[in-house]
């Protein structure tokens, strides 16, 4: 069983990372002349000294690592979303992926040491970089990126519904999708913050969806 919820961790955050890349919206942006786009105003977190704490003040969150979880370093961020990169360009989507590689920043990822799973993902995404996305709220960003995510048949990705919910004294619309016929499933909470989307991506399977949401309730804010 472990060894299988390892498969599920990488797969989903492969997902993401490959559905970011190949939305609709970028490919439209590339054939519309934006070629260039970048982080805009995102600004990125650190871990504490000891490995304990992330911070980051800009988009107002504070974790504390939970016992039992690690926290991939920046190389196996970059190694993860690399392996991201071949699922997109072999699908022949380069110019979408190099646009989303400029706009789009990994906080963290942090993961069940002995499982995989739950892993919680923080993303940030600059949609004002196109005047064909810098204007969606975050219902309509969720839906496109399901949209996306449910084109991968190998994983039947399944969107199940949006509600709001608050993380950090935040209110977020949290998108939930079903993958491997309920193998897993993935919340995204989502906020947009100037012309950036927040994206805090919980993946977990059945027998571990409360430890997930306890790991997002544990999230405070900066100050």
């Amino acid at each position: 069983m472990k060894g299988h919820n390892k498969i599920i961790s990488a797969v989903a955050v492969l997902a993401l990372s490959a559905a970011l890349a190949s939305c609709a919206s970028l490919r439209e942006s590339f054939r519309a002349g934006v070629k260039e786009a970048s982080k805009g105003s995102i600004q990125t977190g650190a871990w504490s000294e000891d490995g304990k704490t992330f911070t980051n003040e800009w988009s107002n969150v504070k974790l504390s690592l939970p016992e039992g979880y690690r926290a991939l370093s920046p190389e196996e961020i970059e190694q993860t979303v690399g392996a991201g990169e071949e699922v997109v360009v072999n699908d022949g989507n380069r110019a979408s992926y190099d646009i989303a590689k400029m706009r789009t920043a990994y906080d963290f990822i942090i993961a069940a040491a002995d499982a995989g799973v739950p892993n919680i993902m923080l993303i940030y995404e600059n949609i004002g970089a196109s005047p064909l996305t810098k204007n969606l709220n975050e219902g309509e960003y969720f839906d496109m990126m399901a949209e996306q995510l449910e084109t991968m048949d190998a994983l039947n990705y399944e969107a199940t519904g949006t509600e709001t919910r608050e993380v950090a004294g935040e209110s977020c619309t949290v998108g939930m999708l079903m993958l491997a016929d309920g193998a897993a499933f993935q919340d995204y909470y989502i906020r947009k913050q100037d012309d950036v989307m927040i994206v805090l991506s919980a993946t977990y399977t059945a027998d571990t969806r409360d430890a997930a949401l306890d790991v997002v309730a544990s999230i405070e804010t900066a100050a």
